[in-house]
């Protein structure tokens, strides 16, 4: 269990992000599972956003957080904010209402360390959202459950992050249903070494999101077009892991489509860590990591710049990036009926 320090409670700021670093030890194994931990207090854990979980083996950050501060500033009267892109990539994500990650009986997520192999040393966020600006609430002991196994799986898994993942998508004007589209590239596609097996997709807006959707074309087949996830219905209360069976080959482009609605809004909606934001990311739970090739994160940096590679540091320029234009999925496409033009090709349950 991986839970954050005795007596920490909250500092009546709106939006809150700490963190606290963790040593999972030298023994290997595999995380098979991942649920989020409460406290009992039904007003703490309302106020817990989203969690991710960082790997930060070998990065000297990792020893900022050995009690509980805010991430990427320790001062403990800043909002601080999201480690997102600071790290080695994800191992778990979740949000408001989420549920449990489960990983499938062929991959499970390797830590510990073991001759050239290390991966021990974890920073985990917590995203506080406090509209009313609460003091002194008890925020001890939340955090995140990690089941883990000896009887190794053949296949080691970890995360790809695309769409909007640096939060520079431009504001949405008041009064309008407004669509924004990250682009992740087959040029950066290429760099993976074979294909790469989704089995869970986890979207992320805030709250004037109204619908989201990320799409494989395929570069094989032009007309092809996988759906990874779609939600018709967004509710920042209910962002669940959902199970996925899909495959992305190398070459293949990655359009992830988020939809908002800012007729309630008085002042343009920008994109930004604060629980007043936007957002448009969508987390991908893939094997095997040996595929992946170091591209953990892809997407929107800017329309002429996309983010390719171990972190958003690693900026490629590209000619404007081509954005698909799906702007809607036709109904029947959201139940698996398919079509001449989106037929998904699936992954097999079992990948040596």
């Amino acid at each position: 269990i991986l839970q954050y320090d005795s007596g920490f409670s909250t500092n009546g700021l709106i939006t809150n992000y700490v963190c606290k670093s963790f040593d999972l030890g030298p023994d290997l194994r595999q995380i098979v599972a991942v649920e989020v931990f409460y406290n009992g207090s039904t007003i703490a854990n309302s106020l817990n956003h989203h969690i991710l979980l960082h790997d930060f083996t070998n990065l000297t950050d990792y020893n900022l957080y050995s009690s509980t501060v805010p991430c990427i500033s320790i001062d403990p009267t800043s909002e601080g904010g999201s480690l997102l892109g600071s790290g080695n990539g994800l191992v778990a994500a979740w949000a408001l209402g989420g549920t449990p990650l489960v990983l499938p009986s062929e991959a499970g997520i390797f830590i510990g360390q073991y001759q050239t192999f290390k991966k021990r040393y974890f920073v985990m966020e917590m995203h506080i959202n406090n509209p009313s600006g609460l003091k002194n609430i008890n925020m001890e002991k939340i955090g995140l459950k990690l089941y883990t196994t000896t009887n190794y799986r053949p296949n080691d898994a970890t995360t790809i992050t695309v769409g909007d993942h640096t939060t520079n998508f431009p504001d949405i004007p008041i009064g309008s249903l407004v669509s924004r589209e990250s682009t992740c590239p087959g040029i950066c596609t290429q760099s993976l070494l074979g294909p790469v097996y989704i089995y869970a997709s986890f979207l992320h807006m805030h709250s004037v999101g109204r619908q989201m959707y990320s799409l494989i074309h395929r570069a094989s087949d032009s007309s092809e077009v996988a759906i990874i996830e779609k939600r018709q219905f967004w509710n920042n209360g209910f962002q669940v892991m959902t199970p996925v069976n899909e495959v992305l080959y190398p070459g293949d482009q990655i359009s992830t489509h988020c939809v908002y609605d800012t007729s309630k809004q008085s002042i343009p909606v920008a994109f930004g860590s604060s629980s007043y934001n936007e957002m448009c990311i969508n987390f991908l739970f893939v094997y095997s990591t040996t595929n992946v090739n170091g591209v953990y994160f892809c997407g929107y940096i800017t329309s002429d710049y996309t983010s390719c590679g171990p972190n958003p540091d690693y900026i490629f320029e590209y000619d404007n990036p081509t954005p698909d234009g799906i702007d809607s999925i036709p109904l029947e496409y959201q139940f698996g009926i398919g079509g001449p033009s989106m037929n998904p090709t699936r992954a097999p349950t079992y990948s040596p």
